[in-house]
């Protein structure tokens, strides 16, 4: 018979790596919780807590590069701190009209029409539109990758 909480911590961590695709779902928070929850209801002995630590590091790890990213590819092109957060305002109302296209579209063509309107040439404008859609692309990938890296890590602590 499956621990309920084993259950509830794998639901939650696989819950992270999806919700990792998701740019306003904080996936390695949800994986965080799953196995801070199953942490818990051993008593502190399961995972090993060297390999929990390992988990809840990479999870803080992934949080901090997620934010990071829009900011990295914000600044590499050159577009204004207002423009990456009138970016992230669009892409988060986008999401609910077109979901994950609409996040990449919305983040692309308000970095572009902003920046055109602070006065950048379009060629300007366009390269800051496509070094923070790609800053934000690499960012949804790293934290897929930490946060399936997060669950396998769970999986293999549950085997030994």
């Amino acid at each position: 018979m499956i621990d309920f909480f084993l259950a509830l911590a794998l639901l939650l961590m696989i819950g992270g790596v999806i919700g990792s695709f998701i740019p306003i779902i904080p996936g390695p928070l949800v994986s965080i919780s799953g196995a801070s929850i199953y942490f818990w209801s051993t008593g502190y002995s399961s995972p090993h807590p060297v390999i929990f630590s390992v988990i809840v590091l990479t999870g803080i790890f992934a949080l901090g590069l997620d934010y990071l990213a829009g900011y990295i590819g914000a600044d590499q092109s050159d577009a204004s701190q207002k423009t990456a957060i009138a970016a992230g305002i669009a892409s988060f109302l986008l999401f609910f009209v077109s979901g994950p296209v609409g996040i990449l579209i919305g983040t692309g063509l308000t970095v572009l029409l902003r920046e055109l309107m602070l006065g950048k040439e379009f060629e300007d404008a366009s390269r800051s539109a496509v070094y923070t859609t790609v800053a934000m692309l690499a960012s949804v990938f790293a934290k897929v990758g930490l946060t399936l890296l997060m669950l396998i890590l769970f999986l293999a602590s549950m085997l030994m």
